[in-house]
């Protein structure tokens, strides 16, 4: 009885396809957000800020979603 409700209660857990999807699509989008960094006038600060905070979002997404 116990065993069966730990397997209840245990996560599931994602496929190795799934992960390295989901890394690699978050890596993309922070790439992405980078990439217009560099692009924007040292002049436009809120706008950098904006795109450099997104940008470190996606990468800590990426790294959550291949730690969990």
């Amino acid at each position: 009885m116990l065993d069966e409700d730990n397997k209840r209660s245990s996560r599931p857990t994602d496929c190795l396809e799934c992960r390295v999807t989901g890394t690699m699509t978050c890596l993309a989008v922070a790439t992405y957000s980078f990439h217009e960094l560099a692009k924007t006038p040292p002049a436009q600060v809120g706008h950098r800020r904006w795109l450099f905070a997104f940008g470190s979002a996606w990468v800590g997404a990426a790294i959550a979603r291949v730690v969990y």
